[in-house]
């Protein structure tokens, strides 16, 4: 897999090969207009209007701490792929072990506090014999209120066909498996430096 990174044009955001796909150039280019000549765009400036067609397949986290990112906001497809509504839990509960779940929180909490875009693969078990390849980017929003805590959003693409399930909830959580590659993107403060582990 190459990780050899390609200007968008007119953008300032560089993006790796892998994550050439064209919702993910709509997300991309949709943050960028948001933020204007800011480093992120602030929430009030955020149009969901204009990714209208992602929502299904977005997800929306406040990052409250590096113990605690709080789902906000979940697409329509997750639920139908993970078999239930994970509003208001804490992500890195759904983190198979204590080695990954450190991997994860510095992974997504850098993404809001260098700040930087992500891009990532991986390969989760949405339900028992329903392994799908996808493809995802991170982004960061700043919070229009200044007690708030920063906000990550996250779009996943499935890139292979996903049987239809219909909603059944769940007792049980899913555990999310880390992403196989997380390729952090300078957006204007610099790189931070990621943890490498197993994923």
């Amino acid at each position: 897999m190459s990780l050899g990174l390609r200007e968008i044009p007119d953008q300032s955001v560089e993006m790796p090969a892998f994550a050439d796909h064209p919702d993910i150039h709509l997300l991309v280019d949709a943050w960028n207009a948001w933020r204007g000549s800011d480093l992120v765009p602030s929430r009030r400036n955020v149009n969901l209007c204009e990714i209208s067609k992602l929502l299904n397949m977005i997800t929306v986290f406040d990052m409250v701490s590096p113990t605690e990112f709080i789902v906000r906001y979940i697409g329509s497809s997750f639920m139908d792929l993970f078999g239930r509504d994970y509003t208001g839990a804490n992500y890195l509960d759904l983190t198979p072990d204590a080695h990954r779940k450190v991997i994860r929180s510095k992974r997504l909490m850098a993404v809001v506090e260098q700040p930087c875009a992500a891009f990532w693969t991986a390969k989760p078990m949405f339900r028992e014999g329903v392994s799908l390849n996808t493809v995802g980017a991170c982004l960061p929003i700043a919070p229009t209120a200044k007690d708030a805590p920063m906000q990550m959003m996250q779009l996943m693409v499935l890139l292979e066909p996903a049987p239809f399930t219909s909603f059944v909830k769940k007792n049980e959580h899913v555990m999310i498996k880390n992403s196989d590659v997380f390729l952090a993107v300078d957006i204007g403060a610099g790189l931070p430096s990621l943890p490498v582990g197993p994923v």
